[in-house]
């Protein structure tokens, strides 16, 4: 797993390009470093418009990942593909359930939980597609690269 924690750190990783690969361990906490990741991503390829947007959808995907990646065999370990590009920012997340794919869903206004990829709709294009025969599935998102405008201008 690779965690930066400051931009120097990050810079030294061997990301050779703008779009890199990370690996995480199927554990809660281990969203707060894909986040970390992120942060420090974006900060050194000048994507920090993307940030709060991009955390927020990253946490929504990457939780169910951590829910699916536990219940599913395989090495129970959670791929996170980020790239920057003029079209916006590209998040990927990839775990090993191959078996029960994504699916927004209508909750209860007072349900705990179900509307992470409601969230992410708002937010981003998103789908999934398999991973590869038997490894799983990567589920997307793209948050769009913001359109000229004036400076300050409302998305």
């Amino acid at each position: 797993m690779c965690v930066a924690r400051s931009r120097e750190e990050f810079e030294r990783m061997p990301v050779a390009q703008a779009g890199a690969v990370w690996t995480f361990t199927c554990h809660p906490e281990s969203a707060s470093r894909a986040r970390q990741v992120l942060r420090a991503y974006l900060l050194v390829w000048g994507g920090e418009q993307y940030g709060d947007d991009g955390e927020l959808v990253l946490g929504e995907l990457f939780a169910n990942a951590v829910g699916h990646a536990r219940s599913a065999a395989g090495d129970g370990r959670i791929r996170l593909h980020l790239d920057l590009s003029a079209r916006g920012l590209l998040i990927e997340v990839s775990d090993a359930d191959g078996q029960r794919h994504p699916v927004p869903c209508r909750r209860h206004e007072l349900a705990d939980g179900g509307r992470g990829l409601a969230i992410v709709a708002a937010l981003a294009r998103w789908g999934w597609r398999p991973a590869g025969p038997g490894s799983g599935k990567t589920v997307w998102a793209l948050l769009p690269a913001p359109l000229p405008g004036p400076a300050g201008a409302a998305r």
